[in-house]
C-alpha cells in the first residue's frame, strides 16, 4: 500500500513539473493528453535531444581535459634583464694538449722501467681519444692499454684509475688559450669570467654556469641590461695548432656553446645551441632570447594533462631545480651504468647514479659503450607508438619519467663572421688585438644583444570556471533549454513538492488524478454527464 502510494505521488509531481518547468518540449505531454502516438514520438524527439546534449558536453569536456592548457604570445618587449644571460662553453676541438701529454707520459715512462718507449706512449696515449670518439679505437687494443694504466698509474689508496683526473690534467687550460676578455664593455681577468668544467664534450671554459653550485638562485646569475656588439662578452683566443694531439672533429679552432646557465650541456639532450668558431676568424653572435612562462593555475591539473613540471615538483630528487635537459642526462647516465657497470668521467658528481661514484667508464669499457652508442645518443620521443616512429623505438633511450619544464627559457643565435684583419688600422680598432705579433690561430668571440626586448609567452588554462560553466551552459541551453533556473526547479520538485504532495496525499486534500473521460472527470466532482465541479481542483497526468 505504501509502495503505491509512493508511485501516485511520484506521478502527481511528474505532472506539475512537466506542466510548469521551463525546460523546453516537457510541457507537450500534458497538452498531447489521449494523443499515444504523438506523445511517443514528442518523447523520441526528446530523448535524443537529451543523449545529443550529453554526447556534445561530454565531448567538450573529454577535449579540454586533455588538454586543458594554452599558450600565447605575451609580449614581444620582454626586457632583457629579467633573463639571465646564457652559460656559455667554450671547447676546444683539441681534446688533449701535446705538452700536457708529453709530460704525462714521462712520469708513466718513470713508473714502468722496462724496455716501452715514450713515442711508443705517445702513439697508446691517442686510445684516449675514445673516450670522447666512442668507436675511434680497437677495444682490444684499448682494453690492453688500460691494463698498463691501472697496473702503473691506478690510485694507491683505493687502487682505481682516476680516468677523470687524467682527462682533466691532459685537457688545454683555459689560461693556455684564452688571452683577452671583455664583460659589459670592461677589460676583466678571463679566469675571474672563466672556470674549467666537465661537460658532455670533455673539459670546456665555462661562463655563467652556476649549476655545479648546486644552490644557485637565479639573483647570482648573471644578466645585462646593455646592448651592442662592444657591450656583451668578448673573448680574444689562441687556437695555438702547435699544441693539438688528438681532436675529435675535422677542424680546427674551438666549439663554443650556449646554454641555460642550470643546465649541464649535454648536446644529445637538446639542451645547447653550439658554432665552430676557426682560428683567423671573427664571430658576432647575436642573441635571440624565448622565455616561457607557465602560471600556478595550471598547477592543479594532473601531470599527463599538462605534460609538463614545475622546478619544485621533483625536489626530493633534484631539489628545486629539476629540468628536462637533466632528467635525460640523468636518465642517459643511469642506462650507462646499467648496461656497463661505470659512468662516463665528465659526469656530475652530485647525480648519484651509484653507490661509488668513482666506477667512470675507462678504456676497457670500450667494447661494451660502443654496443650501445646509438641508444645513448637517441631519446625515445615523447609520441613513440605513433605510426611514423617504429624506426625510432628499435634503439633509443626511453625516459617515461622526463618532461619538459613548464616554464623556460630557450637561448639561440644570428651569427656573422669575416677574417681577422692583420694589416692597418683594423688591426687595432677594437684594442683586443694590440701587442699580438702573431694571428694565425687567434680568434674573436662576440656574444651580445642588439635590442632590450626579448619574447615572452604565457601558458595558462584554456578556460576559466566561469568560462567553462559559460560554454556548458550554453551547450546545454541550445539542447535542452537547460540554465540554473531549471536545475533549481529540478531540486525543487525532487524535494519540496515531493514532501508537500506526499502531505498533502497522507491527509487526503490532494486527491489523486484519475483518468479523464471526454466530458470530465468521473469519480472526481464531475456528474453523469461530465460536467465537471468547478470548486474540484483539476489535474492533469501523463496516460
Amino acid at each position: 500500500m505504501a509502495s503505491n502510494n509512493v508511485a501516485k505521488v511520484l506521478k502527481l509531481t511528474l505532472n506539475q513539473y512537466f506542466e510548469s518547468t521551463s525546460l523546453d518540449g516537457y510541457k507537450f505531454f500534458i497538452e498531447l493528453k489521449g494523443q499515444t502516438v504523438q506523445r511517443c514520438v514528442w518523447g523520441l524527439i526528446l530523448l535524443v535531444n537529451f543523449a545529443f546534449s550529453i554526447y556534445i558536453v561530454s565531448y567538450a569536456w573529454q577535449t579540454f581535459t586533455s588538454n586543458p592548457t594554452i599558450t600565447t604570445l605575451e609580449s614581444q618587449e620582454y626586457p632583457i634583464w629579467n633573463v639571465p644571460f646564457p652559460a656559455v662553453a667554450i671547447c676546444s676541438v683539441n681534446k688533449f694538449s701535446l705538452k700536457a701529454v708529453k709530460q704525462y707520459v714521462q712520469e708513466l715512462k718513470m713508473k714502468m722501467f722496462n724496455s716501452t718507449t715514450e713515442s711508443q706512449l705517445m702513439e697508446s696515449m691517442l686510445l684516449l681519444g675514445s673516450m670522447y670518439d666512442i668507436g675511434s679505437a680497437n677495444s682490444d687494443d684499448a682494453a690492453s692499454f688500460q691494463n698498463v694504466l691501472d697496473y702503473y698509474d691506478s690510485n694507491k689508496d683505493d687502487g682505481f684509475y682516476d680516468i677523470r683526473s687524467v682527462m682533466e690534467k691532459l685537457a688545454p687550460k683555459c689560461e693556455d688559450f684564452m688571452l683577452k676578455c671583455q664583460w659589459l664593455g670592461e677589460d676583466r681577468e678571463c679566469k675571474s669570467l672563466f672556470t674549467l668544467e666537465a661537460t658532455s664534450d670533455g673539459f670546456c671554459c665555462t661562463f655563467n654556469y652556476e649549476r655545479f653550485k648546486y644552490k644557485y638562485t637565479q639573483s647570482t646569475l648573471l644578466k645585462t641590461n646593455l646592448t651592442g656588439a662592444s657591450k656583451g662578452l668578448i673573448v680574444l683566443l689562441n687556437g695555438t695548432t702547435s699544441d693539438y694531439f688528438y681532436s675529435n672533429r675535422n677542424t680546427l679552432g674551438f666549439a663554443v656553446q650556449l646554454f641555460s646557465p642550470g643546465n649541464f650541456p649535454d648536446g644529445t639532450t637538446g639542451n645547447l645551441r653550439e658554432y665552430i668558431l676557426n682560428p683567423g676568424r671573427e664571430v658576432y653572435l647575436k642573441l635571440l632570447v624565448t622565455t616561457e612562462k607557465s602560471m600556478n593555475t595550471i598547477r592543479p591539473y594532473g601531470i599527463n594533462q599538462r605534460k609538463c613540471l614545475f622546478k619544485d615538483e621533483k625536489s626530493q630528487e633534484y631539489g628545486d631545480h629539476y629540468s628536462y635537459p637533466e632528467c635525460l642526462t640523468k636518465c642517459k647516465l643511469r642506462s650507462i651504468y646499467a648496461l656497463c657497470n661505470c659512468i662516463p668521467f665528465y659526469a656530475p658528481s652530485d647525480f648519484k647514479i651509484s653507490d661509488d661514484n668513482r666506477m667512470h667508464c675507462t678504456l676497457a669499457d670500450v667494447k661494451c659503450l660502443e654496443r650501445y652508442r646509438v641508444t645513448w645518443n637517441t631519446y625515445k620521443p615523447q609520441g613513440a607508438g605513433r605510426e611514423g616512429f617504429e624506426r625510432e623505438q628499435e634503439d633509443s633511450l626511453n625516459c617515461p619519467d622526463c618532461l619538459p619544464l613548464c616554464s623556460t627559457t630557450s637561448y639561440n643565435f644570428e651569427t656573422t663572421s669575416s677574417e681577422i684583419q692583420t694589416k692597418g688600422s683594423a688591426r687595432t680598432s677594437w684594442g683586443l688585438l694590440k701587442g699580438l705579433d702573431n694571428l694565425t690561430d687567434v680568434s674573436l668571440l662576440r656574444i651580445y644583444y642588439s635590442t632590450t626586448a626579448s619574447v615572452l609567452y604565457k601558458t595558462d588554462v584554456l578556460y576559466t570556471w566561469y568560462e567553462i560553466l559559460g560554454n556548458f551552459g550554453g551547450l546545454l541551453g541550445l539542447g535542452l533549454g537547460f540554465s540554473i533556473i531549471s536545475f533549481v526547479e529540478l531540486i525543487y520538485f525532487l524535494t519540496v513538492k515531493v514532501c508537500v504532495n506526499r502531505a498533502q496525499l497522507a491527509k487526503q486534500v490532494v486527491p489523486i488524478p484519475r483518468k479523464r473521460n471526454r466530458m470530465g472527470l468521473l469519480n472526481n466532482g464531475g456528474n453523469e454527464r461530465g460536467k465537471a465541479n468547478k470548486n474540484m481542483p483539476q489535474f492533469d497526468y501523463l496516460e
